[in-house]
């Protein structure tokens, strides 16, 4: 991923990442590429969620969005994204995850109906049967 698509003009320091694209965006949270900086010049790039600005000072939802992290945290499965770190940065909490580079569900779906494709009944089992692995796995650690 050495030339990244849609970098955002205004690079953003947050802490100490480097936030490149917005990559999605939701009722609570916003979600971006961004580049970690280590020593020696090494980088690595990872997906930030934060929580949207007017729900920083939100009791409730700041609780809901530890919670995540903290069952997040301890998740090690190949179909979850890994979470490397959690913290506030100008008031705002964030988690720091796996960047899984590639199109999403949503992006290959939009591709098969421009093609008036759709998925094979084999191709839709295991979507669904590594989708439920995952889930399965989450549910089992945090009971």
């Amino acid at each position: 991923m050495a030339d990244t698509p849609n970098v955002m003009s205004n690079m953003e320091k947050f802490g100490k990442y480097i936030l490149l694209e917005k990559l999605a965006v939701g009722g609570m949270a916003e979600v971006y590429l961004a580049k970690s900086s280590g020593a020696n010049g090494v980088n690595k790039f990872v997906a930030i969620k934060r929580i949207l600005p007017q729900f920083s000072n939100n009791p409730e939802f700041i609780a809901m969005f530890k919670e995540e992290a903290k069952v997040a945290i301890n998740l090690s499965h190949s179909n979850i994204v890994s979470i490397y770190d959690f913290g506030v940065e100008d008031g705002q909490f964030y988690l720091v995850m796996e960047f899984v580079d590639g199109r999403n569900l949503r992006q290959i779906i939009n591709e098969l109906k421009k093609h008036n494709k759709s998925f094979s009944i084999d191709q839709a089992v295991y979507l669904v049967k590594e989708a439920a692995a995952g889930l399965n796995h989450a549910h089992r650690c945090t009971d």
